[in-house]
């Protein structure tokens, strides 16, 4: 009789766990991710390794669907520092740095001489440590660079993330312009931020006084910022672009770029690639109680004897 009841348990136990495991579970939506350009409609759509990572992490890009696009070319992954719905920042600007300086320097010496020469009239500029603390330089370039203000992107990324379900996973990276964005939108949202990636922000201004100023907030978990003091842009380039104010509620991971490039390189470089993803696939596999999801419990390789032999079974059926 014993062994008949013992049998019939184990019979029970199986079909229970056959029936729970085959039940339909409502699988958790996908994570989504805005990657956000800068200086020049540049350079997060130039980080391949990074959005082929988050694809096949089954990251979902919200940019392509709101535009109506397909996802055929990196750029689709990709938006705009001042708009969300945009296809492009609106203008057409040079990439190189370097090039709108030597401009901007240019002009200023030919306004204040008469001439083209660096030197004449306007020799302080000649030195090009002098011209990047120059406030008309500065202003000179950014009227190149940088036309409007991000405050469409910000009502735009703040109204559709906030309309998301609370347990939506959101990854935010931005790099130049689009970091300070997305910087000036993490604070205005009231959902919780996975991953926060600042790449050589650059405020309003061409310059990282900025960085000094904006607060990450607690709805952040994870804040990661890196910069490059090798080049200009921007013109305070030898500075730290530390944020100084970080309340993420994981880790605030602030440092130098250990690779020797300029602004529009720094986000293609692989190191920081790799990096950045391996980050968030760490954060991604994370429970909400911060423990590995990957199975550790002894109960997968359970036998059946040790089943019939465990606490609730004889409780119920006896020894």
């Amino acid at each position: 009789m014993t062994c008949l009841l013992r049998h019939m348990a184990f019979a029970c136990t199986a079909l229970i766990m056959s029936l729970t495991f085959s039940m339909p579970v409502k699988a958790s939506e996908p994570p989504v991710a805005i990657l956000v350009d800068g200086f020049g409609d540049c350079c997060v759509n130039r980080m391949h390794r990074l959005i082929d990572g988050l694809r096949e992490l089954g990251v979902e890009f919200p940019a392509i669907q709101a535009r109506g696009l397909t996802g055929g070319d990196y750029t689709d992954y990709t938006v705009p520092w001042n708009s969300f719905s945009g296809m492009n920042q609106g203008f057409s600007v040079d990439l190189d740095p370097q090039a709108h300086v030597q401009q901007a320097i240019k002009e200023a010496a030919a306004s204040s001489s008469g001439s083209g020469s660096l030197l004449g009239g306007f020799s302080n500029l000649a030195n090009i440590q002098d011209s990047l603390a120059n406030p008309n330089i500065i202003e000179k370039v950014m009227q190149k660079v940088r036309k409007g203000t991000d405050s469409q992107f910000v009502e735009e990324v703040s109204a559709f993330i906030n309309a998301l379900p609370k347990d939506r996973k959101v990854i935010l990276i931005g790099h130049s312009f689009g970091a300070d964005s997305i910087m000036e939108v993490a604070p205005k949202l009231e959902h919780k931020v996975l991953f926060l990636g600042a790449i050589d922000a650059v405020g309003s201004g061409g310059q990282r006084s900025l960085n000094r100023k904006r607060k990450v907030p607690a709805n952040v978990e994870y804040f990661y910022n890196r910069w490059q003091n090798d080049a200009v842009f921007p013109f305070d380039y030898r500075k730290s672009g530390a944020f100084k104010k970080c309340n993420a509620s994981v880790k605030c991971d602030q440092g130098e770029s250990s690779s020797d490039v300029g602004h529009v390189d720094l986000p293609a470089t692989d190191a920081l690639q790799r990096e950045v993803l391996t980050i968030i696939k760490g954060l991604l596999n994370q429970k909400a109680d911060g423990s590995d999801t990957e199975e550790k419990s002894e109960e997968k390789d359970m036998k059946p004897t040790d089943l019939l032999n465990s606490a609730p079974l004889k409780n119920l059926f006896g020894n």
